[in-house]
């Protein structure tokens, strides 16, 4: 249909969205947008979390080569060498809590504490408590 038989219909030619388009499209963006703020900080949450699992790993994994090298356990973490180990594995920052790393020269055992140097009460993202790390 060109512009002059239209007009002669009476049926006015569309230029552009309406205003109701437009705002179904806004809509529809920001229900996306929203979805995917909420996605993206459960995904931190849970690394911060695996995050908190892999250091406490790393920690018992070289207190376990210590003990098979010299037979006995590291008087403290800081006796420790490698890369892998710094000063800021000894604190930890979690989806719910946070805390320090404690030591069991005796046992040779590596283990969570809150800010109060208590186990901690806190659950991750899993409902797993830190203290069972």
């Amino acid at each position: 249909m060109n512009d002059f038989s239209a007009a002669r219909n009476g049926v006015k030619r569309r230029n552009g969205f309406s205003l109701i388009e437009l705002f179904v499209v806004i809509s529809i963006i920001a229900v996306l947008s929203s979805i995917a703020v909420v996605n993206i900080s459960a995904r931190s949450k849970l690394a911060k979390d695996v995050s908190v699992k892999n250091n406490l790993m790393v920690l018992r994994g070289a207190v376990s080569r210590y003990y098979a090298v010299n037979s006995k356990f590291p008087e403290s973490l800081r006796k420790l060498d490698g890369a892998e180990l710094k000063n800021a594995y000894l604190k930890w920052d979690a989806a719910n809590a946070s805390g320090g790393v404690a030591y069991d020269p005796k046992k040779g055992l590596v283990y969570l504490v809150d800010n109060n140097g208590a186990a901690p009460v806190a659950r991750d993202l899993k409902g797993v408590s830190y203290a069972e790390y």
